[in-house]
C-alpha cells in the first residue's frame, strides 16, 4: 500500500455506504462488500466447521443461497452450528438478566441503543439516565460493574469522566432485536426524558440514527403514545428529517391521515428538494391505497394514489445522484402491484423497473463502481422482474 499510495477505508455496515457525502466518492475508488458472501464461499465455512458442533441436519443450496446473500456471514455461521439457538439463548439470557437486575438490564440496553446509533455513552450519560432522586456517583461505576464483561470501558482523552462501550456490535444487535418490546419502550421512554443532548456524545452522529422510526415502532405500540414522542421531538427541532421520521411511523401504525400530514409538513419544511423525504411521500401514499385497491380494483382514487407515488419515484430515479434508493423501492412496488392487477401501468412499471435494473447491474459491474457492492441484489432483483414480466 506505500508503494503504490493506497489509502484504505472501511465502514462497518454497507447498507450506510450510500449517505456518505458524494465528495468523498471522487477519484479511484475501488469497493469491495464483505456483507455479501458467494454461496460456494459460505458452503466452505459451513464445511469447515468441526462435526461435533456442526449441525446435523445442513440447508439445501437455496437456504445457503438465502443466508450469503441476505443474513450476511455472522448469522449465517449461527444457524450452521450444532448449538444453533445462540439467539433463544441470548434471549433466555436477556430475561434473565432483566430479572436479576433490571437496573443494571436498563442501562446495558441503553448502550446497546446508543451503539447502533454509532456512538458511546459517558459517565453523564448513565448518571442522567439512572432513576430515582437519591442516586450517587459511585451508583454508575457501580452498575457498570454489574453488567459485568458486556460493557467495557472506552480509553479517550478526557480527564473529566469515563467512557464506555458494548463489548460485542453483534450481540448488542441481537440483544435490542430480542429484548421485548415493554422493555425497550421503557429504556427508550426514560433515555429521551432524561438524557440531555448537551449529554450525548458526538450528539450530530447520534441525531443521525436516535429517532429512527424503527425504534419508535418498536417502543410505541400505541400510536397516539408514538406520535407524543415526536410531536414533542419536532416541537424542539423543528426538523424535517424528524417530521419524516413521524411519517414513516405513523404509516407503519397504519395512520395515514396523520402520516400524510407529517410528510406534507416534511415536504414543506424541505421545499421538496430532498429526495429521501419524496421517497417516504411515495412510500406512504403506495402503502395507503395498495390494500384498498386490493380490496377493490375498481377504486380509482386508489389507483391515482398509486400512480402519483410511482411518478414521484421515477422522478427520483431520474434526478438523484443515489438513485439505487429509489430504483429498489420502485421494484418493489412494481411487483406488488403486478401481483394483482394485469393492466398497462403494470406492464409498463415493470418494463421501466427492468432496464433501470438492467443499467443499474451493468453499472455495477464496472470496476471501480461505486455501486458494485448492490450487483448482486440488482441481479436478483433483475430475475425476479424479469419472472413477472414473462407471466404477464
Amino acid at each position: 500500500m506505500k508503494t503504490i499510495g493506497a489509502q484504505l477505508v472501511s465502514a462497518e455496515q454497507s447498507i450506510y455506504f450510500d449517505s456518505v457525502s458524494l465528495k468523498s466518492m471522487q477519484g479511484k475508488l475501488d469497493v469491495h462488500s464483505s456483507s455479501e458472501i458467494f454461496p460456494q464461499d459460505l458452503q466452505d465455512i459451513i464445511d469447515s466447521i468441526p462435526a461435533n458442533i456442526r449441525r446435523w441436519n445442513s440447508d439445501d443450496l437455496d437456504e445457503v443461497e438465502k443466508d450469503s446473500g441476505e443474513l450476511g456471514l455472522f448469522e449465517a455461521l449461527r444457524r450452521h452450528v450444532f448449538d444453533e439457538n445462540l439467539t433463544m439463548r441470548f434471549r433466555a439470557k436477556l430475561n434473565e438478566f432483566e430479572a436479576k437486575d433490571p437496573q443494571a438490564f436498563e442501562v446495558y440496553m441503553m448502550a446497546c441503543y446508543v451503539a447502533s446509533c454509532r456512538t458511546i455513552v459517558s459517565f453523564d450519560m448513565i448518571y442522567a439516565f439512572l432513576p430515582g432522586p437519591n442516586k450517587q456517583y459511585n451508583d454508575v461505576y457501580d452498575v457498570v460493574k454489574r453488567i459485568e464483561s458486556f460493557l467495557v470501558e472506552v480509553d479517550l482523552d478526557d480527564p473529566h469522566q469515563d467512557y464506555f462501550s458494548v463489548r460485542s456490535a453483534a450481540l448488542s444487535r441481537i440483544a435490542l432485536r430480542e429484548c421485548q418490546p415493554r422493555s425497550f419502550g421503557r429504556m427508550f421512554e426514560r433515555f429521551h426524558s432524561s438524557v440531555s443532548t448537551r449529554l450525548i456524545v458526538d450528539y450530530p452522529v447520534f441525531r443521525r440514527y436516535g429517532y429512527d422510526n424503527e425504534f419508535a415502532y418498536k417502543a410505541y405500540p400505541i400510536a397516539k403514545d408514538g406520535k407524543s414522542f415526536y410531536t414533542r421531538l419536532v416541537s424542539i427541532t423543528d426538523n424535517a428529517y424528524d417530521y419524516q421520521h413521524g411519517a414513516i411511523y405513523l404509516s407503519k401504525m397504519k395512520s395515514f391521515t396523520d402520516a400524510f400530514s407529517w410528510i406534507d409538513t416534511a415536504l414543506s419544511k424541505s421545499r421538496g428538494r430532498v429526495f429521501s423525504i419524496r421517497n417516504t411521500h411515495a412510500r406512504i401514499l403506495f402503502e395507503a391505497n395498495i390494500d384498498v385497491l386490493k380490496r377493490n380494483t375498481g377504486d380509482l382514487t386508489a389507483l391515482d394514489g398509486i400512480c402519483e407515488s410511482m411518478a414521484v419515484l421515477q422522478d427520483c430515479i431520474k434526478n438523484d445522484a443515489r438513485r439505487s434508493y429509489h430504483l429498489l423501492r420502485f421494484c418493489d412496488q412494481a411487483l406488488q402491484y403486478a401481483k394483482f392487477m394485469d393492466d398497462q401501468k403494470s406492464k409498463d412499471w415493470l418494463t421501466d423497473a427492468y432496464e433501470n435494473l438492467k443499467l443499474a447491474v451493468e453499472q455495477a459491474q464496472i470496476s471501480r463502481s461505486r455501486d458494485s457492492y448492490n450487483l448482486r441484489k440488482y441481479q436478483r432483483l433483475l430475475g425476479e422482474i424479469k419472472m413477472e414480466i414473462g407471466g404477464h
